[in-house]
């Protein structure tokens, strides 16, 4: 397979594409789904027997009660052209922390918080490390976005202008590598964005607690939709994020990018939308299928099947809850 972080893999005779949020570990919800979606395990390989093709919208790292059963899965199918696999921003922190920074330190710092943040992966994977150097060398040659023609997915937000700067490289690539863990990069720059989402500092005064119980001072952003918006609020990701009736500044919209709504679907994860909450997409033309499935909440798919407008009966979800969460 072609290593390139914005793949456009050839079409494929298939009946479609499940779509799957963010695992973080819950490999007992994903074969849950899998069930429930049709798909039939031979030899360790789940194929749909109408030819379906799932895929996975990356974080399949950290929290969750079986990590490295999870990734053997869905690698084994990746591996098998039997599944496509996107790069979450969970497995490109986890890439940067156990990549040397060439003075000593690491692309991404071993603080105690980005430690934590990892912490079940790593007990997944004690005694199983020369394994888990195999899963990271896969990582890196997993696509950041995926273009299938009529439909998209990314892990947190598509950008053309963004995607376009890197995306004939590949993180097996040294030197790009270390260009992604460079703060003063435009490649850092442009990753942040693609693989994390868009965020906006939040004046003096504010200040957010994540689903972690982590004060935050930038907010999550949305990246479509954006015209007529008045409150910061209305910008805040998930819904709800923010309170209160503080205006956006029209610098502050200038900094989003704007998703077209013209523009093919695209599917994506990443935003934890509220787990009991009503599944269905965001815009015509956009689905977020992150409904908490490494904090207690339900995993969830989407079956597209080449419509141009999302509909809310094509979300299918596993019982909720199912599976706790091993690790923050």
């Amino acid at each position: 397979m072609k290593h390139e972080l914005l793949l456009q893999p050839p079409p494929l005779h298939h009946a479609g594409y499940d779509f799957i949020g963010d695992i973080h570990g819950q490999h007992g919800k994903l074969l849950q789904l899998l069930h429930k979606l049709g798909y039939e395990e031979l030899n360790g390989i789940h194929r749909h027997p109408e030819g379906r093709i799932p895929v996975f919208l990356g974080d399949l790292l950290d929290r969750g009660p079986d990590v490295r059963g999870l990734v053997h899965r869905v690698r084994t199918m990746v591996e098998a052209d039997a599944a496509f696999c996107i790069l979450g921003n969970h497995e490109y922190n986890f890439i940067l922390l156990h990549t040397p920074d060439r003075q000593g330190g690491w692309l991404r710092p071993r603080t105690k918080e980005n430690l934590r943040q990892c912490e079940a992966t790593h007990r997944a994977f004690a005694g199983y490390e020369e394994e888990l150097t195999g899963h990271l060398h896969w990582m890196k040659g997993l696509p950041l976005a995926l273009d299938l023609g009529k439909c998209r997915a990314i892990h947190a937000c598509w950008d053309d202008a963004l995607l376009n700067r890197v995306a004939h490289h590949t993180l097996r690539d040294a030197e790009f590598l270390l260009a992604c863990g460079n703060r003063t990069t435009e490649v850092h720059a442009a990753m942040e964005i693609l693989a994390k989402g868009p965020e906006l500092a939040l004046p003096q005064h504010l200040a957010i607690l994540d689903k972690k119980g982590i004060k935050r001072r930038n907010m999550r952003a949305r990246w479509w939709n954006l015209k007529g918006l008045t409150k910061l609020a209305d910008l805040a990701m998930p819904p709800g994020t923010l309170v209160g009736d503080m205006p956006v500044q029209d610098e502050e919209l200038r900094l989003l990018p704007n998703y077209p709504a013209e523009a093919p679907p695209v599917f994506f994860g990443h935003y934890w939308m509220p787990p009991a909450g009503p599944k269905a997409p965001l815009a015509p033309n956009l689905a977020c299928l992150d409904y908490g499935a490494g904090l207690g909440g339900p995993l969830t798919a989407y079956r597209w099947n080449g419509e141009d407008i999302l509909d809310a009966v094509n979300f299918v979800q596993t019982d909720y809850p199912v599976e706790t969460r091993a690790a923050a």
